[in-house]
């Protein structure tokens, strides 16, 4: 995405007991939210589509994905929750898949974030973060806070961007990438078919 380094981290969204165990967790990574506001630092609030406060594109994007694979994105918006994976930032600079190893090694808050919430929907926006996910240095932890893998990881679409979805024991996981110049409205297309044979069958669960 253009401009991401000078963006912030979005917003989180306010809690609610829907969200707050076994909701829908959406997961970035740093600087992807909107442009900063000198001295502001944005405090958790409002429901994930609250229109009046911005989140930045790549949350407006992917929430747009949902919801044209026929995800209730509207009528569910009290169980989403919004997290930042390294929640601090980065600790150095690090560049491609580089960004797995410190991620892994930063990943304490993340893994007790998903130990509290249990959330039955994970939205990882980037393939770094999936692959971090699924890194064996991990697993035990991943594993008890979202159950044992059921359904390996797999590709859900053709195109060059990686998108994959995993079915563990009491959530589903979910890989898309960073909304940028290369998710075209071609590739929307078929992510939008794609995410709707995922969901097949889970959403009147």
């Amino acid at each position: 995405m253009a401009r991401a380094r000078r963006r912030s981290d979005p917003p989180g969204t306010g809690e609610t007991p829907e969200n707050a165990r076994g909701g829908f967790l959406i997961v970035l990574l740093p600087g992807f939210g909107p442009e900063p506001e000198p001295g502001a630092k944005p405090a958790a609030r409002g429901l994930i589509t609250a229109a009046r406060i911005d989140r930045g594109p790549a949350v407006r994007r992917v929430l747009g994905w949902l919801a044209a694979a026929g995800f209730p994105v509207e009528t569910e918006a009290r169980r989403f929750s919004l997290a930042v994976w390294p929640a601090g930032g980065w600790k150095r600079a690090v560049r491609g898949p580089e960004q797995v190893t410190e991620l892994v090694r930063d990943s304490d808050d993340f893994v007790r974030l998903l130990a509290e919430r249990r959330p039955s929907l994970l939205v990882l926006v980037s393939c770094y973060l999936f692959d971090a996910l699924r890194d064996p240095a991990l697993t035990d932890r991943i594993d008890a806070a979202l159950g044992r893998t059921v359904e390996p990881a797999r590709r859900l679409t053709s195109t060059r961007l990686r998108v994959e979805g995993e079915r563990r024991e009491r959530a589903l996981v979910l890989a898309l990438p960073v909304p940028g110049p290369n998710t075209t409205p071609e590739f929307e297309r078929e992510l939008r078919d794609a995410l709707r044979l995922f969901f097949a069958g889970t959403l009147e669960d």
